[in-house]
């Protein structure tokens, strides 16, 4: 059984988020899902940065820490879209992650990443939010970076 957060969106923790956390679990994993947010959430993508602005990303990453301070050391770190971001915040704090899912958007790459990662990007093509161009520069540091 695999370990596996999923940080949520910009939008907010939702039933999104809530519904893939199911899938995994039905699949045999313990997920922990992290309100990063504290209970609020977006109708839309201003008002869900406007959200992220007002909260402030030190205060959204500590979260984060803090929701993974009792996980295993090899979780698998989970990003939807902002999420993403929260994952590349996360990740130099937990050397022995055993993988990394981001969904929507990638963040960029942490200094240091341990090579051999496993990795998975999903985003659609074209995704406005992961433009191509974005997309194969992160590949491409990916790789670099072994």
């Amino acid at each position: 059984m695999t370990d596996v957060v999923v940080f949520h969106s910009v939008l907010g923790l939702r039933p999104a988020e809530l519904g893939f956390a199911g899938l995994l679990r039905a699949a045999g994993h313990r997920v922990t899902t992290p309100d990063l947010f504290d209970g609020r959430t977006a109708s839309s993508l201003d008002e869900g940065f406007a959200l992220k602005d007002t909260i402030g990303w030190e205060t959204i990453t500590r979260r984060a820490l803090d929701a993974v301070r009792e996980l295993p050391a090899e979780t698998v770190l989970a990003g939807v879209s902002m999420g993403a971001g929260v994952v590349e915040a996360v990740l130099p704090h937990r050397p022995g992650t055993a993988g990394v899912l981001l969904l929507h958007a990638v963040g960029a790459l942490p200094a240091g990443i341990r090579a051999g990662l496993p990795v998975q990007v999903h985003v659609a093509d074209p995704d406005p939010i992961a433009p191509p161009a974005q997309v194969a520069a992160w590949r491409e540091a990916a790789v670099a970076a072994g």
